[in-house]
């Protein structure tokens, strides 16, 4: 997998998702992670392990100190760096009423890669409303 886009609401911290990225990912190019929990010991082992990053978007991030040796390392390694702080301008954020109303998907997965065998699409997931409220 060469593109990953998982893009949440801001929320607690929580580095999950960023060790699995960096345990099993680690041809990754692109990185969207906008509004994701993950802290600066989240972020140091994307960067350890996935040494072919060249574009990481961590826009509303707010658990990273993107500050000092971190923001050095991130840089340097990597060719485009998107702040927690920086704009949201360029995202496309969608009008149906089905979608987040932020733009966000709870997760996007998009591969490149012609040897990625699976594609995970979680468009048609319940949301429960099926469901009456007092099953268990």
């Amino acid at each position: 997998m060469k593109t990953l886009k998982l893009n949440k609401h801001p929320q607690k911290e929580n580095d999950d998702d960023a060790l699995a990225i960096a345990e099993t990912m680690p041809k990754l190019r692109h990185l969207q992670l906008c509004g994701n929990g993950l802290s600066d010991t989240g972020l140091n082992a994307i960067l350890d392990n996935c040494s072919n990053l060249e574009h990481l978007d961590l826009r509303r991030c707010f658990n990273v100190n993107l500050v000092g040796d971190l923001q050095k390392r991130c840089y340097e390694s990597v060719k485009v760096v998107r702040h927690p702080n920086d704009s949201f301008h360029d995202i496309d954020i969608g009008s149906s009423e089905d979608e987040d109303p932020y733009g966000f998907s709870d997760i996007d997965l998009m591969s490149d890669d012609d040897d990625f065998e699976g594609y995970y699409d979680f468009s048609g997931a319940s949301d429960y409303s099926d469901y009456d409220q007092f099953d268990f």
